[in-house]
């Protein structure tokens, strides 16, 4: 278990969310990424395979004796699954900054231009944030109900019980569902931003933008203050 999280932490796209887009670009934000996630599905698929069979070894799985049993199989499915969709996240946020640093150049009309592979990477973002909760969930449910047993043997529980009960006070649920709304808040919304409903508004309001410049050009009052007269029907053109 403690393998497969350091091999999270450790993985090249993971480390470079924290960077700004100019860091994360002098890097291919695509191909190294792709080449750690494939070792890195792999070494899912065969934990997930290996922690399926009814019951495991705790020593080579870094799981407490507990969730070795065939009546944790789901929890431990479920702490590959977090994993995974974490893995997942973490690459199409890496793959977004090149669209981040373009939209904060051109606004919402970049983001129309890049429509189509924005709006993929978004929803594919949204997958992993719904499975990634999902999975969560069941997770700590089944954490919680251990604790609960636990909690009804003490003081009579070993070491490694103990830290691991004193581990979950480090999990902050709170804090965890507030940044999957906002996660999934972000991505409503710019979806939204680059929709062709919004490319039509964008587009009307340029069109009307360009009348207005057009029709004061032609005014008279632009035109006494010009030394050569302009073109005829300019506002036409």
């Amino acid at each position: 278990a403690g393998g497969l999280l350091s091999a999270l932490l450790q993985a090249e796209h993971v480390m470079r969310l924290g960077t700004s887009d100019e860091a994360a670009e002098m890097v291919s934000p695509v191909l190294p990424a792709r080449a750690t996630g494939r070792r890195l599905a792999d070494a899912f698929e065969e934990t997930l395979r290996r922690w399926r069979e009814p019951n495991i070894d705790s020593h080579s799985s870094g799981l407490l004796e507990a969730f070795c049993t065939p009546d944790h199989l789901e929890v431990r499915c479920a702490f590959v699954q977090v994993c995974t969709q974490l893995d997942r996240l973490s690459f199409f946020l890496g793959a977004l900054h090149p669209y981040r640093r373009t939209a904060g150049a051109g606004g919402d009309a970049a983001l129309c231009w890049l429509r189509r592979g924005l709006v993929h990477l978004l929803q594919e973002l949204e997958r992993s944030l719904a499975q990634l909760r999902q999975s969560r969930l069941e997770m700590m449910s089944g954490a919680k109900q251990h604790l609960q047993k636990l909690s009804k043997k003490l003081p009579k529980i070993d070491a490694q019980e103990l830290r691991w009960m004193q581990g979950l006070r480090h999990v902050d649920e709170q804090r965890l569902e507030n940044l999957h709304k906002e996660l999934t808040s972000s991505c409503a919304e710019v979806i939204s931003s680059a929709s062709a409903a919004r490319e039509t508004e964008l587009k009307a309001a340029a069109k009307d933008s360009l009348r207005s410049i057009a029709a004061s050009f032609a005014s008279a009052d632009f035109q006494s203050r010009c030394s050569l007269a302009l073109p005829d029907r300019l506002a036409a053109e």
